[in-house]
């Protein structure tokens, strides 16, 4: 029984990543996200003329970026800017 072929396809499913926004530029996003009790993740996402951005994209602001890799990068499909705390 051979599992081989299934394990080398790279996954097509686009991914999520959600946090704030470190820094960016018109070609890359780098992106953190601290979950309570364990140690601060960041990670950084190309952007090209195809990504869709919804919202004014700045630094400290809370983003999900939805990426796909490609050629051992992340490339950012869509980013979302997440407006901040709800109106009271």
């Amino acid at each position: 029984m051979s599992f081989s072929a299934h394990a080398q396809e790279p996954p097509t499913a686009d991914q999520y990543f959600s946090g704030t926004v470190v820094s960016y530029s018109e070609d890359r996003i780098t992106v953190a996200r601290t979950v309570l009790g364990k140690n601060s993740t960041s990670r950084s996402f190309a952007i090209t003329k195809t990504t869709q951005i919804d919202g004014k994209l700045r630094g400290k602001v809370r983003v999900t970026v939805q990426f796909a890799t490609k050629d051992d990068m992340d490339v950012a499909v869509h980013i979302i800017v997440r407006n901040g705390s709800p109106k009271k």
